[in-house]
């Protein structure tokens, strides 16, 4: 998901809710635009396309190594 700061911001203050459940992880954020994981992403293994889509997440995850901007 992609939040611009501000929607990042009135998120983690509960004042935006972009979801139905779950929670939304920081996965890496430039100077406009913050990149989300919705926890449910992969929630069920009867999806098409769930594990290289999992491949992909914590490959750019990795190569994203700087600090949170909510550290948990």
């Amino acid at each position: 998901m992609v939040f611009t700061r501000s929607q990042w911001e009135a998120q983690e203050q509960g004042k935006f809710f972009p979801y139905a459940g779950g929670v939304i992880s920081e996965m890496w954020h430039n100077r406009k635009y913050v990149f989300g994981e919705y926890s449910r992403y992969n929630a069920y293994d009867e999806v098409r396309g769930w594990k290289e889509a999992d491949d992909i997440i914590n490959q750019n995850r990795a190569a994203h190594t700087e600090p949170h901007l909510y550290p948990e």
